[in-house]
C-alpha cells in the first residue's frame, strides 16, 4: 500500500512538472500581435512560409487571372518579393553586363570593361520600388478604405516583379525585337497583377488614380529595363 501511494505521489510531481513546463514555453512566446513593429521579431512572421506556398504564388503572379490573396491563402508573406527584387537586380546587372560584352565591337584597340554602375541603378530602383512606393500606395488606398494592409501592398509590389525575371534571361539575345516582345509581355503580365490585386473592389472608384500611377510605375521600370541595361 505504501508503495503504491509513493508510486500515485511521484506520478502527481511528474505531471506538475510537465505541465510548468508547457506553459513556461508558451509564455515564453509572444503573440504577433504583442510585438512591437520596430522588433525583427514582429516581422519573422511573415517569412514564415514553406516552398509550396512560395511556388503557388509564383504560379498566381505569373498567371494573374484569379485573386492573389484570397480565403485559401490570405496570409501574405515577405520572403518571396524580397526575393524576387533580390534576384532581378542581381540578374539585370549580370545579364545587361554579358549584353554589352556580346554587342562590343573594338575601336582603335579600345577593350569592354564591366559597368558596376548597373549594380547600384537596378538595385535602387527595385528596393525603392520595392518598399518607398508601396507605403506611398497604402497611405492613399488607407484613406479611401480599401482594407488592404502595408504588408499585403509591399508583397502585391514584390510578386508583380516576377514576369522580368525570365525576361532579363532572354534579353541577352542581340535582337531587339525579342527584346521588345518579351518586355511587353511582362509588362502586360505585371500591369494586369497589379490592377487585379490593388483594385479588388471595382465598385470604388477612387482607387482608380493609384492604380493608374502604379501601372505607370511598372511601365517606367519596363522602360529602365530595355533603354538602360538592354539598349
Amino acid at each position: 500500500m505504501e508503495l503504491k501511494t509513493l508510486a500515485n505521489i511521484a506520478i502527481t510531481i511528474n505531471d506538475a512538472q510537465n505541465n510548468q513546463q508547457v506553459t513556461t514555453v508558451s509564455s515564453s512566446e509572444p503573440e504577433a500581435s504583442s510585438l512591437s513593429v520596430c522588433s525583427l521579431a514582429y516581422y519573422q512572421q511573415f517569412f514564415d512560409v514553406n516552398t509550396k506556398q512560395i511556388a503557388l504564388r509564383l504560379a498566381r503572379a505569373v498567371v494573374p487571372f484569379q485573386q492573389f490573396y484570397n480565403d485559401d491563402d490570405p496570409k501574405p508573406d515577405l520572403y518571396g518579393p524580397f526575393w524576387i527584387t533580390s534576384t532581378l537586380f542581381i540578374l539585370l546587372a549580370v545579364c545587361g553586363n554579358f549584353a554589352s560584352y556580346l554587342s562590343f565591337t573594338p575601336v582603335d584597340g579600345s577593350q569592354w570593361s564591366y559597368d558596376f554602375e548597373l549594380i547600384s541603378v537596378s538595385a535602387g530602383v527595385l528596393y525603392c520600388f520595392l518598399t518607398i512606393i508601396p507605403l506611398i500606395v497604402w497611405f492613399f488606398l488607407r484613406r479611401y478604405d480599401s482594407g488592404q494592409g502595408l504588408v499585403e501592398i509591399i508583397s502585391i509590389h514584390g510578386y508583380g516583379l516576377i514576369s522580368y525575371l525570365p525576361t532579363t534571361l532572354i534579353c541577352i539575345v542581340p535582337f531587339q525585337a525579342v527584346r521588345w516582345t518579351f518586355i511587353g509581355i511582362s509588362l502586360g503580365l505585371s500591369c494586369f497583377f497589379y490592377f487585379r490585386n490593388l483594385w479588388p473592389d471595382r465598385s470604388n472608384a477612387k482607387i482608380f488614380p493609384v492604380v493608374i500611377v502604379v501601372l505607370g510605375l511598372d511601365a517606367a521600370i519596363a522602360m529602365l529595363i530595355k533603354f538602360y541595361f538592354f539598349p
